[in-house]
């Protein structure tokens, strides 16, 4: 559907002012702002332009055939006065579906932690866009600008915590689709942490990174003849094919990756288990295979199956 989004003020007005000289304006152009992205996220043809008055708005709003005109808007910074105010024309309460889509919208505002109560419609024959516009106005005065609201105005979210509960509410009452904001991209990235705060930290000299494995992992040699086993830092042998190590530790040394074998070592011949840090085997991560575990590289792994990236 097609819906037309207005800030209420004229341009150049700035509307109630608060008592810190923030201006209505600007929070109804932030919200009406943040509406129109929620609603064409909601795959909705919804437009703002705030360069336009109360009288072009309408006119573009019913020129182009809008649906809705919805319109934001925040109350006096009369202290102590509080709440959601919606606005009418004169029989806008039952006309079409204005009623319950302020009903709707102001559900979802409730939703928001410590939000105020509805207070009376305000109800005249002298709001222009609610008795100029044909087909249904939403109307929204969110807040009051006095210093009672001023605990949900002055957040920084605001605006986008106002414009998807109001696309919500629109959603519920003119059945199309809500569709919530996408959430961050999960990045993996390793914690700083103290060595001497785990079990390993004998194990890392040198190490600016580390992983640490819940369960096992089994990761056979497949570059045969290129890298080196080694035990207290010395190289003791070149794997060979049909070796393999299973490790639930990894170090990261001068750009390279390690892990510790707890089965062997070369060919499995060593003591099985954990051993002492001066006795346990090593190999470079990039000689064997560990993609059966989640991943081609230990911190991979370690987010596959719930381990640790740490930084050290």
């Amino acid at each position: 559907m097609r819906i037309a989004i207005s800030p209420d003020e004229n341009p150049g007005d700035p509307g109630p002012v608060a008592t810190n000289g923030t201006e209505a304006a600007t929070l109804n152009g932030a919200v009406a702002s943040a509406l129109q992205v929620a609603l064409q996220r909601c795959g909705q043809d919804a437009w703002f332009d705030p360069s336009l008055t109360r009288e072009e708005r309408v006119a573009k709003a019913d020129g182009d055939g809008a649906d809705v005109l919805v319109t934001c808007s925040h109350n006096e910074s009369t202290p102590g006065l509080s709440g959601t105010q919606f606005v009418f024309c004169t029989g806008g309460q039952t006309y079409g579906l204005q009623g319950p889509a302020a009903d709707a919208v102001y559900t979802q505002l409730a939703g928001i932690a410590d939000w105020p109560a509805r207070i009376a419609d305000a109800v005249s024959d002298d709001a222009y866009e609610c008795c100029a516009f044909p087909r249904d106005v939403v109307f929204v005065r969110y807040l009051h600008l006095s210093p009672d609201d001023e605990h949900l105005w002055g957040q920084q979210d605001y605006a986008d915590w106002v414009a998807e509960a109001t696309a919500r509410g629109l959603a519920a009452t003119f059945d199309f689709p809500y569709v919530a904001v996408p959430p961050p991209p999960h990045i993996w990235r390793p914690v700083s942490t103290d060595p001497r705060q785990h079990w390993w930290a004998p194990y890392v000299s040198g190490a600016d990174e580390v992983v640490e494995l819940v369960t096992r992992c089994r990761a056979p040699v497949w570059k045969p003849d290129v890298g080196h086993w080694y035990q207290n830092g010395a190289i003791i042998a070149e794997p060979v094919a049909g070796e393999y190590a299973e490790w639930t530790l990894a170090s990261h040394v001068r750009g390279v990756w390690y892990v510790m074998d707890e089965a062997g070592g070369p060919a499995g011949q060593g003591p099985d288990g954990r051993l002492p840090a001066d006795h346990a085997y090593w190999i470079e991560d990039a000689v064997t295979d560990s993609a059966e575990c989640g991943g081609t590289r230990p911190p991979d792994v370690a987010e596959a199956g719930g381990g640790h990236w740490w930084s050290i």
